[in-house]
C-alpha cells in the first residue's frame, strides 16, 4: 500500500482532466504515466519535477528512504508539473514546515488526507463524470487493491469540509487547503465555498489562502 503514490498519480489525474498545457505538451495521461515510469526506475529526467517528487517521497529508483520535502515536495512537484518550476518552488516555500522538537509527520497518514481533500474539492460542484473517472482509474491501474478500496471510500463520501478539517494534524493545514486548490479550477461559485469552508475550518487567514492560490496560478480567494 503507497497512499503517497496514489497521492501524487491522482494530482496528475486531476491535471490531466482540467487539461493543462503542461499535461498536454507531454503526451496527455498516457504520457504522465510513461514519466511516472521512467521516475520510478530511475531512468526518466531527473530535472523532470515529478521526478523530483518521487525521489523526496522515496519512490524512485531503488524505493529507499525520501530526500527531504515529504509531502510539501509532492505537492510542489505537482505545482511544477502543472504550472512551471516557479510555481513548484512558491508551493514548496509556502508549504516548509517548521518541526516540532522530533516529530516527523507521517507522509503515509498525510497523503491519506491529501487523497481526501483532491476527491473532495474535485465533487464539491457535483459528482465526478465518466471522463473524469476514466482518467483517475487510468491513472491508478497499478495501484494495489487496498490503494483503489481507499480511493472508493474517498469518492463514495460525502463533501464536508468541517468533518475533513477535524482531521488535519496542526502543522499540515496548507497541505490540504494546497492540494484541494490543486484538484480543481476554483471558477464557479459551488468550489469558491467549498473552499471558503475548508480554509474557515482549517482556521488559514485570507492572506496564506490567497498567497497559496496566487503561486498556483488561480484567482485569490479573498
Amino acid at each position: 500500500m503507497s497512499l503517497k503514490s496514489m497521492a501524487l498519480k491522482l494530482g496528475l489525474a486531476f491535471a490531466a482532466v482540467k487539461g493543462v498545457q503542461t499535461v498536454r505538451n507531454s503526451g496527455g495521461v498516457e504520457g504522465l504515466k510513461r514519466r511516472l515510469s521512467d521516475a520510478q526506475s530511475g531512468k526518466g529526467d531527473p530535472n523532470d519535477p515529478i521526478a523530483g517528487a518521487m525521489r523526496k517521497l522515496g519512490l524512485s529508483g531503488s524505493g529507499g528512504a525520501g530526500t527531504g520535502g515529504g509531502i510539501s515536495g509532492l505537492l510542489g512537484g505537482l505545482a511544477a508539473a502543472s504550472g512551471g518550476a516557479a510555481s513548484g518552488t512558491k508551493i514548496e516555500g509556502l508549504l516548509a514546515r517548521t518541526r516540532m522538537g522530533d516529530a516527523v509527520p507521517d507522509d503515509e497518514a498525510e497523503a491519506g488526507l491529501i487523497i481526501r481533500a483532491m476527491v473532495m474539492a474535485a465533487k464539491a460542484d457535483g459528482n465526478i463524470d465518466t471522463e473524469e473517472r476514466r482518467i483517475l482509474d487510468r491513472m491508478i491501474e497499478e495501484n494495489d487493491d487496498t490503494d483503489r478500496a481507499f480511493l472508493e471510500t474517498a469518492l463514495e463520501a460525502p463533501v464536508d469540509p468541517q468533518a475533513l478539517a477535524s482531521q488535519v494534524p496542526a502543522g499540515q493545514e496548507r497541505d490540504i487547503y494546497t492540494a484541494s486548490v490543486m484538484a480543481i479550477e476554483p471558477n464557479n461559485r459551488a468550489e469558491a465555498e467549498h473552499l471558503h469552508a475548508l480554509a474557515q475550518a482549517l482556521k488559514m487567514s485570507e492572506e496564506d489562502v490567497n498567497a497559496i492560490h496566487t503561486s498556483l496560478g488561480k484567482t485569490p480567494l479573498y
